[in-house]
């Protein structure tokens, strides 16, 4: 069955129309009280194939780290990735084009916290925090990964090349996965 599947791709993926892209970017980390000033860094890169007329395929790959340090004992630090296989629509032609369309896939989600903020003597609750740990007195911290599935994630953004005939370009997209967004640049090769 894989190599079926394999035999029936090579012929897309040796096509001009594939094209390899690496990105770097801003994305908010939102939260249940909103994305505010909780920024991280985000890059990755993905590959896109054609699919029929104007529509593409996309597996895209994607990390950010937002790190929010009020002190030694007082921290949180999130790290979210995102694994998506997207459905895109193009307009335009071969050397600059928008896209719009959406995605689904997986999120792994590590974070780790600590907070001096306690009590002498406070003593945890394993119940209402099972991910929690005591560091010392007043001090606790913790940490936790989950996977998510994402259900839609909507992009859309455009890609320019500076001519027909040469394989680098540049693209522009904003997005959003779950509660986070952000806007990426990217550098996109067609071999």
């Amino acid at each position: 069955m894989i190599r079926l599947g394999l035999l029936l791709f090579l012929p897309i993926a040796l096509s001009a129309q594939v094209e390899i892209f690496g990105h770097i970017g801003s994305m908010c980390h939102s939260e249940d009280e909103g994305c505010g000033s909780y920024r991280g860094t985000s890059y990755g890169g993905g590959v896109t194939v054609p699919f029929v007329g104007n529509w593409r395929i996309e597996g895209d790959f994607q990390t950010s780290y937002d790190p929010r340090n009020r002190g030694p004992d007082n921290f949180w630090r999130d790290r979210k990735t995102f694994y998506l296989a997207n459905f895109l629509r193009r307009w335009g032609n071969a050397r600059a084009f928008a896209f719009a369309g959406a995605g689904a896939g997986f999120q792994d989600r590590f974070t780790e916290w600590r907070n001096d903020n306690f009590v002498e003597g406070y003593e945890l609750d394993p119940r209402s925090q099972p991910d929690w740990f005591k560091v010392r007195d007043g001090v606790f911290g913790g940490e936790s990964r989950y996977w998510q599935f994402i259900w839609f994630a909507p992009r859309g953004g455009f890609t320019v090349y500076p001519h027909k005939r040469v394989p680098l370009g540049v693209r522009f997209e904003v997005y959003i996965v779950r509660k986070n967004g952000g806007a990426r640049a990217s550098v996109v090769f067609r071999p």
